[in-house]
């Protein structure tokens, strides 16, 4: 037979043994809670650069039928800076340059043709203010 002491002494034992493997849970969902939302926000991110590039397509395909122009960037990019112009067929409107601003900044970046890859590439708007600078002089 135990005796008090020895009683107290095990389930002070059990209950240090439940407070570490608590505490290890609690840890295990702490991290997860981190990393789920790092890849929440890393999500967000690739959601709404997808929105910018489908917005990009629309209007290409609203005023040139077709859902790339070529040098779409650039036109698009200029709406985006001065505001409302004609497209192809119709006219970009305030509403639609103020959308592709906001979206590009929520992003901070901007959709442009990639020659080698034959595909539209994201890119920071670091890197496409310099792309833009570049060919503004090549021109």
């Amino acid at each position: 037979m135990e005796t008090p002491q020895e009683v107290q002494d095990e389930i002070r034992g059990a209950l240090a043994v439940e407070e570490h493997e608590h505490l290890e849970i609690q840890r295990r969902l702490w991290m997860n809670h981190l990393q789920s939302g790092v890849a929440s926000e890393a999500d967000s991110a690739a959601n709404e650069a997808a929105r910018l590039l489908a917005f990009m397509e629309e209007l290409s395909q609203k005023y040139c039928n077709c859902s790339w122009l070529g040098g779409l960037e650039y036109a698009l990019w200029h709406f985006r800076q001065q505001g409302p112009g004609h497209l192809g067929t119709g006219i970009v409107s305030a509403e639609e340059c103020l959308s592709l601003r906001q979206l590009s900044e929520r992003v901070s970046g901007w959709w442009q043709w990639c020659e080698e890859e034959g595909d539209r590439m994201f890119v920071a708007l670091d890197e496409w203010n310099a792309i833009h600078r570049r060919d503004d002089v090549g021109s």
